[in-house]
């Protein structure tokens, strides 16, 4: 799969239904995510796979405190393009010419 169809199919879900994952799933989604990149391959990741009651009480947590509609706030403030260094947004925009430039570069062409 080419890197553009990736990011064509990506999406993101915020809507889950509750129907129970099987331990063999959970396993394998483990797996290939012990297969992403870390620094220095450090790997500093911890998974816990939460059932059962343990789940509906960190649910119902969640839906309590998502209730209260409380801001969140980034570890890293996103800031707007605009806000970007000069250079920065010159690299920016000097890639956009060469996609347009260029548009089998992302597989399109």
């Amino acid at each position: 799969m080419k890197f553009i169809e990736v990011m064509e199919k990506r999406h993101s879900s915020r809507d889950f239904k509750k129907d129970e994952v099987s331990e063999d799933t959970l396993r394998e989604i483990v797996k290939i995510a012990c297969m992403s990149p870390s620094w220095e391959n450090s790997q500093p990741w911890n998974v816990y796979i939460a059932t059962g009651e343990t789940l509906e009480t960190i649910r119902e947590a969640w839906i309590a405190e998502n209730g209260k509609k409380i801001k969140g706030s980034a570890d890293m403030n996103p800031g707007h393009r605009t806000n970007f260094s000069e250079r920065g947004q010159k690299n920016m925009a000097d890639f956009i010419i060469f996609l347009q430039e260029h548009p089998d570069f992302l597989g399109r062409g």
